[in-house]
């Protein structure tokens, strides 16, 4: 039974790594802190189901104390899915030193954390968000990267030491940057999770910007093939993904499809655009096919009847 450490493995996309490694039969071990980005009992619900769960275990603690979560962890670890990361755009902006020391020296701590489990792999969840506003879309991995916020800078930054960490060890390094990633169990500060409150309970809806700026919205199941698909890929000593639906959506055509599937309105208002956020973004996954035989491939009308499926019974 192969052994995967999964780094903030009680949020959004994590937990779904788990419950889905649990069901294909891994031995799962999941580190988080339970960071008050957002509400401790959100993570709380998205662990249930996993948590009764033999091959399941949980460490609260932050990554960062090595040799704390190395004593807690029982047996070999095969595989670590470094998913734990202060995330978003806006608030990086805001709070760039917490940014860097949370993602940055969290990923140093990871390595060193793998070297010390003697870990054969580290998987990293990247962003899109590291090529900025380079407008050579869609964006292959070789392109260049622009960031444009500490968030995205520092992903750039967590690559780069990956890449030594992984050139002076053991250790394989598979880096995936996720496209705008949406599904059950999504954060309350995500886009779609604020256009269901608005429709649902009212809530006004603030775009930033015009509405005309485009993502790659990509379903977390799809993210989550592509994860588990990494666990089991042995190809070199560090590679790069983008993993991305390949189609890019406008914020106000998301809107009109989610109140088409809601049956609703959503109320909003405009305010500046942040520039330190691209304008649009899509992704090239075609490296990804070639090496793993697989992309990224729900439709966006049925990921969004899945999400709200999900609010609406959450």
């Amino acid at each position: 039974m192969k052994h995967i450490l999964i780094t903030g493995g009680a949020g959004f996309i994590g937990s779904t790594l788990a419950d889905k490694a649990l069901e294909c039969g891994y031995k799962v071990t999941v580190v988080d802190n339970f960071d008050n980005f957002y509400a401790e009992e959100i993570k709380r619900r998205n662990i249930r189901t996993a948590s009764c769960n033999v091959n399941y275990s949980l460490i609260e603690a932050n990554i960062s104390d090595v040799d704390y979560v190395a004593g807690q962890i029982s047996g070999r670890v095969d595989v670590i899915v470094h998913l734990a990361a202060k995330a978003g755009v806006r608030f990086s902006i805001s709070h760039p030193v917490d940014y860097a020391e949370t993602n940055v020296n969290g990923t140093i701590k990871v390595c060193e954390l793998a070297e010390k489990l003697g870990v054969e792999k580290i998987i990293f969840s990247s962003s899109s968000s590291v090529y900025g506003n380079n407008p050579n879309t869609p964006w292959k991995e070789n392109d260049e990267l622009c960031p444009q916020s500490p968030y995205a800078k520092t992903k750039v930054l967590s690559e780069m030491y990956l890449r030594e960490f992984s050139e002076r060890s053991n250790v394989k390094v598979i880096i995936f940057r996720f496209f705008s990633v949406y599904g059950p169990r999504m954060r309350p500060d995500l886009m779609m999770t604020k256009i269901a409150e608005s429709i649902f309970n009212g809530e006004k809806l603030k775009i930033f910007g015009d509405g005309t700026a485009k993502r790659d919205y990509t379903y977390v199941g799809d993210i989550v093939e592509g994860l588990l698909r990494g666990i089991e890929y042995d190809g070199e000593k560090c590679e790069v993904f983008n993993i991305g639906n390949g189609n890019a959506v406008s914020l106000i055509d998301l809107i009109s499809t989610v109140e088409r599937l809601a049956g609703g309105n959503v109320v909003y208002e405009y305010a500046e655009r942040v520039k330190e956020e691209s304008s649009a973004t899509l992704a090239d996954s075609s490296r990804l096919e070639q090496k793993f035989g697989y992309r990224p491939h729900t439709d966006i009308s049925l990921g969004l009847e899945r999400f709200l499926s999900w609010y609406q019974g959450k």
